[in-house]
């Protein structure tokens, strides 16, 4: 990795792309400060950066009763809302979704809408995006809060997702596609995340992903015991480290990498 980062977390998206549709997520963050837990779309293509396209419904770990919406353009330009809400939503599960036409973004709260743009940027949504979602630290305390590490582990559980299509009417309707309610990770759907970004605090793995009682769990982890820090490593002990090809669509921004050690060990070290 380019930089060390002191956390590990988790993010998943799907290998289908969408243009348009309602995307709705049942789901219940950890309450912490620092952290992100979100549900989102966004364009997945190398020149994201001055085509951007993403809608956004984030939860921060800090607040107990806020949702956080955002819609993304061209150069990164953002058009952000802070929604209070009614109940503290790290203390039970809550459906949130949105709904993306070429004229209209709106957000939902347990099936009721709270807050809609229509304005010029809008029609510059329509690139094909990935649905996303992630667990992160942010390092940007005066948005997130500052990292409180005394909470780790956590996680935020997903409880089901429901992708509705787009049918454009006169009074615009959503046909239902499918649903995930996540009794096993579909690989023939989702891709594990093996990435980081700048102020994202930790690099997402793949091993804090899982499936675990009818529930998609994303993980935020410290990465080793602190007690192996005192391990003497030998000055060099990697014959060769080659990246290879990526044949496999079950991760994604993920480089694998065949390496040879001058002799068998009996516990393997990594460091960024």
């Amino acid at each position: 990795f380019a930089q060390e980062k002191p956390y590990l977390g988790a993010e998943i998206r799907t290998i289908e792309t969408f243009q348009y549709g309602k995307f709705a997520v049942r789901m219940k963050p950890s309450e912490a400060s620092g952290m992100i837990y979100s549900f989102f779309t966004f364009y997945d293509e190398p020149d994201f950066a001055t085509k951007w396209n993403e809608i956004d419904l984030e939860i921060l770990g800090r607040y107990t009763n806020e949702v956080q919406f955002n819609a993304i353009v061209g150069n990164h330009q953002m058009f952000e809302k802070r929604c209070v809400l009614s109940f503290n939503p790290h203390e039970d599960f809550h459906t949130y979704a949105f709904t993306w036409t070429p004229k209209y973004i709106a957000w939902s709260v347990d099936g009721f809408e709270v807050y809609r743009q229509n304005g010029e940027h809008v029609a510059k949504m329509n690139s094909l995006q990935k649905l996303m979602m992630n667990v992160w630290p942010s390092s940007s305390v005066a948005w997130a809060g500052k990292i409180d590490p005394s909470k780790l582990p956590l996680e935020v559980a997903y409880d089901y997702v429901k992708y509705y299509a787009y049918q454009p009417t006169s009074t615009d309707t959503f046909k239902l596609k499918w649903t995930d309610d996540f009794n096993q990770l579909d690989v023939s759907r989702w891709q594990l995340a093996t990435h980081t970004f700048d102020t994202n605090e930790c690099v997402f793995t793949a091993e804090n992903a899982v499936v675990e009682e009818g529930f998609l769990k994303l993980k935020l982890t410290k990465p080793m015991d602190e007690e192996e820090e005192t391990i003497s490593l030998p000055a060099q002990f990697l014959e060769s480290a080659t990246c290879i090809s990526n044949a496999s669509k079950k991760y994604a921004m993920y480089i694998p990498v065949k390496v040879q050690f001058y002799a068998p060990m009996s516990r393997v070290y990594f460091k960024p």
